[in-house]
């Protein structure tokens, strides 16, 4: 099967950005966990509410919390925001990004 799509792609391996793994909070469990916290549930309590770990929901929490008038706050966006930036992306291959350095590699 590689040898395959090594000859269809000429020898690069195609570009396949792929969703998140499931060891991530979505956006619906981070709103369901800045829901419950603003109602003043525990850590504990919110992690049996969303169906997760209680560790992850602590340091969910704990991580992307924010200071506002002296009161700690936590907001979904902004943690789903801080998620996706730190999402390690695939980089394309340097003969995929240049076309003159793909020719010179097929001669």
């Amino acid at each position: 099967m590689p040898t395959r799509w090594r000859r269809q792609c000429g020898g690069i391996r195609p570009f396949d950005p792929r969703p998140h793994s499931g060891g991530y909070l979505s956006f619906s469990e981070r709103e369901g966990i800045a829901l419950l916290n603003a109602q003043g549930m525990g850590a504990r309590e919110i992690a049996r509410q969303v169906d997760c770990d209680p560790g992850a929901t602590f340091c969910e929490l704990q991580r992307n919390a924010a200071t506002r008038g002296g009161k700690i706050d936590y907001r979904a966006s902004v943690a789903q925001g801080k998620s996706d930036m730190a999402v390690h992306r695939p980089k394309a291959s340097k003969l995929f990004a240049s076309p003159r350095l793909y020719a010179y590699a097929q001669e």
